[in-house]
């Protein structure tokens, strides 16, 4: 979920850069708000994660957020932030309501590296924030909040990803996480989608010092395969065709669909719908934040959830997928949802 829609960044990769430049109204969750979607969903959700593409350190009720999301004991529940506002006051407050995960987003080992995807000098800041966050659970005596770093591969800092794990590793880091640029496809210069043997060069070297690191995790994707070549190249070729098709079909109000194959012939296969969900600040609720600029499958605000969930709109989301009726943003969506991680603690009826 989202407890704030703005962000004090604009990371060049990041879609918020260009909602930033849009007309979007501002929304903050009241805490009210917050309780009242906390009371009818946290029962079951195993993973709570509160910010999904803004920062939540931007709420101006930041500490109360924490306190409401305490009381519900969700097993892992936190928040990604980029770290510039992560204060004295805010990590003691993490601290003392036993917040599972801080995840903060840095991109690179260097301030300049850090300046051209950021946009801002705060790699300094970022960095001094997290070790005061360590120093001072180390005083309280406290494990949590585990400390966690995001790492976006791209061109301009691949480089970077062995003198940033050594930067984790300084910060007594539990958990690192490398994802790769969005899209893969050939038309995104920045994506190591079209510098493979590159990749593949930084990838063992920093194996090599993976080996060394337990017990820090490491989760950095195994290099690309003819496999995964080949079919970001058929995706960029499924993209255009459907692009052309949805521009000549739009005025006759005709949709398209497809069945999104990987190279091998497998279905890919999303569990959204069923296992996961984003709220929006204004309790909108969505199947994933993939699709939160779609109008929503209801408010929580003024709606029980489980009428939601099992509402008529739900249902039909979770036929296409199932028989790979797909449209919209669905056909050329390129995340992975895990479909056997438990994230959802208590049956509920699906259809």
């Amino acid at each position: 979920m989202d407890i704030i829609n703005r962000c004090n960044m604009r990371c060049f990769m990041c879609p918020y850069s260009e909602i930033a430049r849009s007309d979007q109204p501002a929304q903050t969750m009241d805490p009210a708000v917050f309780e009242k979607i906390a009371d009818q969903v946290f029962q079951y959700a195993y993973h709570l994660a509160l910010s999904c593409a803004y920062e939540p350190l931007l709420h101006p009720r930041i500490e109360e957020i924490l306190a409401a999301a305490s009381r519900h004991e969700v097993p892992e529940w936190g928040m990604v932030t980029n770290g510039t506002l992560l204060n004295e006051q805010i990590a003691e407050a993490m601290i003392r309501h036993r917040m599972t995960v801080v995840s903060i987003s840095v991109d690179g080992a260097k301030p300049e590296t850090y300046r051209s995807i950021r946009g801002t000098d705060a790699f300094d800041k970022v960095l001094a924030n997290a070790r005061a966050l360590q120093e001072m659970k180390r005083r309280a005596g406290s494990d949590l909040p585990y400390l966690f770093t995001n790492f976006v591969l791209m061109r301009r800092n691949v480089d970077e990803v062995v003198p940033f794990l050594e930067i984790c590793r300084d910060l007594a880091v539990t958990d690192v996480t490398f994802v790769h640029v969005m899209p893969r496809s050939r038309e995104n210069t920045e994506s190591l989608i079209n510098t493979p043997e590159l990749y593949e060069k930084v990838y063992h070297e920093a194996k090599r010092l993976i080996d060394d690191l337990h017990p820090m995790r490491v989760l950095l994707p195994a290099p690309f395969t003819a496999s995964e070549l080949e079919m970001v190249d058929r995706t960029d070729r499924e993209r255009r065709l459907q692009q052309t098709r949805s521009d000549d079909l739009r005025d006759a109000g005709s949709r398209t669909s497809s069945l999104r194959v990987d190279a091998a012939g497998d279905d890919i296969y999303c569990a959204s719908p069923w296992m996961m969900l984003f709220i929006a600040p204004n309790g909108d609720l969505h199947p994933c934040s993939h699709r939160q600029n779609d109008p929503p499958l209801g408010n929580l605000a003024t709606t029980p959830f489980e009428q939601i969930w099992n509402g008529s709109a739900y249902r039909e989301l979770r036929r296409r997928l199932y028989y790979h009726d797909l449209e919209g943003r669905c056909l050329t969506c390129e995340a992975e949802t895990p479909n056997s991680e438990p994230m959802v603690r208590r049956p509920i009826r699906l259809f």
